[in-house]
């Protein structure tokens, strides 16, 4: 998270809790900063919804005891549902502030440490926008859903595309060295890949090193994904046979719209956000993220790594019911994605539930087509090349006789003013990349039965 240096303290930590609540796409997030010891003398801010408005006047810092000390004293990240929350038995000793709070729903909390191991406060979440709970996550599982989405990509460059599980023993970095493995969830191993977290955010972390790796490895190269335990850490890595990364450039490849090939007529389309949102997000999940390379046409390897917990550490859920099918038979749907994996992906996925999809790389293409396959759906990435996806919408929505469709915007921008200004320009739904086919389908069901 870039910071300017002429902000205070308090100022600072602010910033950190309004990004961690739209990052992360909470109504509820919290900073407590407590560098020197000392509880009173922290700073806090909090950042709230307009859902929670009435409390936005609510300054109660933190005393210290109770929950706040089971994370400060344990270092590792705590996640309870509202049930598992309200039955704990540090909740009652939440704090000489607990009547005053918001009602909680939820809450994902993550400890601040410095490099020396002190802490240095929290970072607390609660009640998330899609209103599911905080849980434990299964990293290969989101790997495997990941994987899913870039496949195709990937078999059409001819790339050897793998996943592979390092047994913990092991210090190996050569490719093939392990065990492959398929991402049955059921597996054995699965247990040692728990952490806590946000399974949509870090998909979407997967998902853009994923990407990268595949854009960037040319025709019959390798990308391979390596998980493993480290210490009380699960660790993953995707290393690619690409095009490598020129050692001046290595310490500025996390930052926003920084690219190493910045011309007008670079090779390869991208705003240079993927991996500012990749650090950003393994930041906030309490992880540590940095790329490695031997240099240019050497290949690149990027690495996060996130707190581990215990699978009975929390108590367990029961398990979610999976969503409906869905069924669009009958429904046009015109998808537009400048990035090429995504658009086959979206494609894919629509027809095979039926939908008559045009798929379209840019704004004149989309434009172009629409004028022979009207759509009762439109799906569109906002930041494209030349012209975006706002300047899309309102020329399709400007077309003589055009009628009446449904828009959704699908894209990596997901702070809350980025949900905001697609809303405002038009669209009827803001979808985060990497978005499940299950809430996309949806968002198109409702659109259509719903007359937008």
């Amino acid at each position: 998270m870039a910071l300017n240096s002429t902000l205070s303290v308090a100022e600072i930590v602010q910033l950190a809790a309004d990004r961690a609540r739209s990052i992360l796409e909470v109504h509820q997030a919290a900073v407590n900063l407590n560098a020197i010891g000392n509880w009173e003398r922290g700073i806090s801010k909090f950042s709230l919804s307009e859902k929670y408005a009435k409390w936005r006047d609510y300054s109660e810092a933190p005393d210290g005891t109770g929950i706040y000390r089971e994370i400060a004293q344990q270092q590792l990240p705590m996640r309870m549902t509202q049930a598992e929350l309200e039955a704990h038995p540090a909740w009652r000793g939440f704090g000489k502030s607990a009547d005053k709070h918001p009602p909680m729903r939820g809450w994902l909390a993550v400890p601040l440490t410095a490099r020396n191991g002190k802490n240095l406060g929290i970072i607390q979440l609660s009640d998330k926008y899609d209103e599911s709970e905080f849980g434990e996550d299964n990293v290969i599982s989101i790997v495997d859903e990941a994987l899913n989405t870039v496949r195709l990509a990937a078999d059409a460059k001819s790339i050897d595309l793998r996943l592979t599980i390092v047994p913990q023993e092991s210090e190996s970095s050569e490719f093939g060295s392990f065990t492959e493995v398929s991402g049955n969830s059921n597996s054995a191993l699965n247990p040692r890949f728990l952490v806590l977290g946000d399974a949509n955010r870090l998909q979407q972390v997967i998902w853009n090193l994923l990407t990268n790796a595949v854009k960037f490895t040319p025709h019959g190269g390798r990308v391979e994904i390596r998980l493993r335990e480290v210490d009380s850490s699960v660790e993953l890595a995707v290393t690619d046979t690409g095009i490598g990364i020129a050692a001046d450039f290595l310490p500025y490849v996390f930052e926003s719209f920084r690219q190493a090939d910045a011309t007008i007529t670079r090779n390869y389309s991208g705003l240079g956000l993927g991996l500012a949102i990749v650090r950003q997000l393994v930041e906030l999940h309490g992880g540590t993220v940095w790329a490695e390379s031997g240099g240019l046409d050497m290949g690149a390897t990027f690495t996060f790594r996130l707190p581990a917990c215990s699978p009975n550490s929390i108590a367990s859920e029961e398990p979610g019911m999976p969503a409906g099918g869905a069924n669009l038979e009958g429904i046009q749907v015109l998808v537009v994605d400048d990035e090429v994996d995504s658009l086959e992906f979206l494609a894919f996925v629509l027809s095979d539930y039926g939908a008559q999809v045009r798929a379209a790389a840019s704004a004149a293409e989309a434009f172009q087509a629409a004028s022979e396959f009207l759509p009762d759906v439109l799906v569109s990435d906002i930041g494209m090349p030349e012209e975006d996806g706002y300047s899309l919408l309102a020329r399709l929505r400007s077309l003589a006789g055009g009628g009446k469709f449904g828009a959704i915007a699908l894209t990596a921008y997901a702070r809350d003013e980025d949900r905001e200004r697609a809303l405002a320009a038009g669209f009827d739904r803001h979808l985060a990349k990497p978005v499940e086919a299950e809430a996309l389908l949806e968002a198109i069901v409702k659109l259509v039965i719903g007359n937008w």
